[in-house]
């Protein structure tokens, strides 16, 4: 049914009803002429009666007359749909998004661009009638890209998806992704192409690969964080039994004897391996940082002969510091290897040749400090910027992103923990870094420090008093008994020898669970207790917690490698009495048992 309505409505039109005009046209002209030529009867009867041919004749010449007028305008239709149907596709093509491009297979010049092509390039129509398609693939010669549609000219295949460079009538480039076929246009072969805009694509694919980067980075550290952490406790443990044992060793030999000389290069030779774990720990931000307040420019000073010997005498050295800079809240050792740190790596930079090192500090209101990168609460509050710069090689941006990264190094020896460490412990001061370089120009290195608060400067004289009275002689009770709670046995006795050495008692343990036993039934006698605080079975937090409740009245000291804040996390409201870092020598073991220990209360 449907059909035969489409073909009445094609066929019946007005060349339709022409052609029965026509047709009856020809039926009162035929009676005429048979009646006036022919003298067959009158019109009137040739045209109402006639005779059997001539209806036969006349009917078929009538409907012959309507048929053809029918597929005249049938034919008439046909043409009208077409020409919209291609008029649409042309509108279609015209307000495309993307880019739609017909150009000739063998001269290549542009039969046809859509406006979303002219707009996104800048051209107009006839500029681009002008051009070919090499004229906006500026990667590309004639002959690769000849290469390129070969086998879709010789009908090897029938479409081609590849991706190259357009370039605008301004001269900017921008990325696409190009479809491309055969087609007839104008009666003559041509290849239609359907170019689509890759600029948001690939900006998406790049920041998913930064993130993706940075996931990856992330999950590296905390890697490397963990593997440190685990490493130094281990160490740190080695180191203590090693440092005490020669310190007690030293303690007992005279100062000429060879025994004296080899034991103190051991002792030496240890001191440096628990240095090297104290950098280790400055990358993880877990070493235990002996915090102050410091004057930056004094410490500077105190470093400048040592700087100077450092540095060869091809380089010259630039020193700058503002007068009367803030104080600083940090660690005196970790300040200064920062400081050492940095100068070493300009040192380095520039080598053999002729250079420039500096080295500025100045303050930084909140106006004058950049914010990438910094939490608000620095960018709202001064800062200190130790800034140290060189006139050395340079570096790439590759070799930049991972200055930081543990082991990373451009030298063939070296440890490559120097960099690091800086970062580490920066980041745990609650500082910054940034770095700006250019190959063959030169480094320079920013570090910003927050300046103390008003309120920290106030807090922290009895601090400063606590550390003055450090000199003064120690103090031990005339009686008392501690508890010793180590899973390392050799630890455990080295501080047995060191505590019953000034007339106290020791009770040791070998996990948190025997700690808690001892200490349940030697409550009342206790004077203190030491806990490590990584052990098996039951760890010194949890030991701790079962300590207080049995007896909350006996002193505890916590002994950790890793810094005290950290430590002190892993508590709760109730915290320990103080903290003793690995790995410890006999002179701080003794200074800090012998502050917190204390008579048992009558």
């Amino acid at each position: 049914m449907h059909s035969h309505k489409l073909i009445r409505r094609q066929f019946i039109g007005p060349y339709f009803y022409l052609g029965i005009a026509l047709g009856l046209l020809y039926w009162l002209f035929d009676a005429w002429v048979m009646a006036a030529v022919f003298s067959e009867g009158n019109w009137a009867s040739q045209v109402i009666t006639p005779d059997t041919d001539d209806l036969y004749m006349r009917s078929f010449t009538w409907a012959l007359f309507a048929f053809s007028g029918g597929m005249i305008n049938a034919l008439l239709n046909q043409v009208k749909a077409r020409a919209a149907q291609h008029d649409d596709l042309i509108g279609m093509l015209a307000t495309s998004l993307n880019e739609i491009y017909i150009f000739d297979q063998d001269s290549l010049r542009f039969l046809h661009v859509n406006r979303g092509a002219r707009e996104n390039l800048g051209y107009t129509e006839d500029e681009l009638a002008e051009l070919t398609v090499l004229d906006l693939k500026p990667t590309m010669t004639p002959r690769e890209f000849k290469d390129l549609v070969q086998p879709l000219i010789s009908e090897e295949t029938n479409k081609l998806i590849f991706e190259t460079v357009h370039r605008r009538k301004d001269g900017t480039d921008y990325p696409v992704e190009v479809h491309l076929q055969r087609t007839i246009f104008a009666n003559k072969p041509a290849l239609y192409a359907i170019v689509i805009d890759t600029t948001e694509r690939k900006l998406q694919e790049k920041e998913k690969r930064h993130l993706e980067t940075l996931l990856w980075h992330a999950q590296k550290v905390e890697s490397l964080e963990r593997m440190a952490g685990s490493m130094t406790h281990h160490f740190n443990n080695l180191l203590t039994i090693g440092l005490g044992n020669c310190e007690q060793a030293l303690n007992t030999l005279p100062r000429d004897s060879s025994a004296y000389r080899f034991i103190s290069a051991a002792h030496e030779s240890a001191s440096r391996g628990a240095a090297i774990c104290d950098k280790l720990l400055d990358y993880t931000g877990k070493r235990s940082y002996q915090k102050h307040l410091l004057d930056l420019s004094a410490t500077l000073q105190s470093l400048r002969p040592l700087i100077s010997a450092s540095c060869p005498t091809q380089i010259q050295f630039d020193w700058e510091t503002e007068p009367d800079l803030p104080l600083i809240y940090t660690d005196v050792r970790s300040l200064e290897q920062i400081v050492m740190t940095l100068i070493a790596n300009s040192i380095e930079a520039i080598g053999e040749q002729q250079g420039v090192i500096s080295l500025h500090a100045r303050l930084l209101s909140p106006s004058k400090k950049p914010g990438d990168g910094l939490s608000t609460e620095m960018q709202n509050s001064s800062q200190i910027q130790l800034l140290v710069s060189d006139t050395g090689v340079g570096m790439d941006e590759q070799t930049r992103e991972r200055i930081f990264d543990p082991f990373f190094s451009t030298k063939f020896t070296g440890r490559g923990l120097g960099l690091a460490s800086v970062h580490g412990i920066v980041n745990e001061l609650g500082g910054s870094i940034d770095v700006q370089s250019t190959p063959g120009e030169g480094t320079s290195i920013a570090v910003l420090l927050p300046a103390a608060k008003d309120s920290e400067t106030d807090l922290n004289i009895d601090e400063r008093e606590s550390i003055a009275s450090n000199d003064e002689a120690l103090n031990w009770p005339e009686t008392g008994k501690v508890l010793v709670v180590d899973d390392e046995e050799m630890i455990g006795e080295l501080a047995q020898g060191l505590l019953e050495s000034t007339g106290l008692q020791v009770l040791r343990a070998n996990n948190g669970a025997e700690g808690v036993e001892l200490f349940r039934k030697h409550a009342t006698e206790l004077s203190l207790v030491i806990l490590d605080l990584m052990m098996p079975v039951m760890n010194g937090a949890e030991a701790f917690a079962l300590i207080r409740t049995i007896d909350p009245s006996v002193p505890v000291l916590i002994s950790s490698g890793y810094n005290d804040e950290e430590t002190h996390a892993l508590f709760n409201d109730e915290q320990p009495d103080s903290f003793l870092p690995k790995p410890y020598q006999v002179d701080s073991f003794m200074r800090t048992v012998s502050k917190v220990l204390q008579p048992r209360p009558s």
